[in-house]
């Protein structure tokens, strides 16, 4: 791919792929902006698909940190209450 200078995929797909992949959704969502021309020609559900799939997953992760810290703020009261051990 380099030595001929040919791109497999468009730059803005490449670019959020990155961003999937490295976990940046609000990035990623803005990129699906950038793709939104380039993909005016296909079934309009499927970048409502891709939207739909990165917002769910930010989500899902914002969820999961929300509820570690809450556990983790249950524990430390615990431990400054002494009843760690109860449980």
């Amino acid at each position: 791919m380099e030595e001929s200078g040919l791109h497999l995929e468009h730059p803005a797909a490449a670019t959020f792929r990155a961003h999937v992949l490295a976990g940046d959704w609000s990035k990623a969502d803005h990129d699906l902006r950038a793709l939104h021309d380039l993909l005016r020609d296909t079934d309009p559900r499927s970048l409502a698909e891709m939207k739909f799939a990165v917002l769910e997953q930010k989500y899902l992760e914002h969820l999961e940190v929300s509820t570690a810290c809450s556990e983790d703020s249950r524990y430390h009261s615990l431990l400054s209450s002494g009843h760690a051990g109860d449980q």
